[in-house]
């Protein structure tokens, strides 16, 4: 004897089942990997766009808490004081980054300058090509 479960129940006789049960996953919905790890060399640009971005929600809260009653002035210094601690972590992750990118590049420097002190003629220009390739990339990631 077989199992048999019950029919779905009709929608028209049952207004307040709903069609779809689970919620649909669609290209609206944000993906929310929160262990993503930038490739791209250019980190900084996405990392002074958030900075920027909590500056603004800083300065816009300012100007509400300026205007605001009293006990609205509670609950807004409460959320300038929360995005103020995000803005300093943000800025000591850029800060910790920048300085990992500039460790990683004197590393690479000082590998390929002992490395270029022992070749000699067209290598040896070609390993200080490099160099200076590493440093200008490395200048040009830090302005954006």
């Amino acid at each position: 004897m077989a199992i048999v479960s019950p029919p779905p129940p009709d929608h028209a006789t049952h207004p307040t089942t709903p069609l779809f049960p689970v919620p649909v996953p669609t290209l609206s919905t944000p993906l929310r990997n929160r262990n993503w790890e930038p490739t791209s060399n250019n980190v900084t640009a996405g990392a002074s766009k958030s900075v920027s971005t909590l500056s603004a929600e800083i300065d816009q809260l300012k100007a509400e808490h300026a205007k605001a009653r009293s006990d609205q002035k509670a609950k807004l210094q409460a959320q300038i004081d929360q995005l103020r601690a995000r803005l300093e972590k943000r800025l000591e992750q850029n800060q910790a980054r920048s300085k990992q990118a500039a460790e990683q590049l004197q590393a690479k420097v000082a590998a390929l300058q002992k490395k270029a002190a022992q070749e000699k003629g067209d290598a040896k220009a070609a390993i200080e090509a490099r160099i200076t390739r590493l440093r200008d990339d490395y200048q040009s990631r830090q302005h954006v």
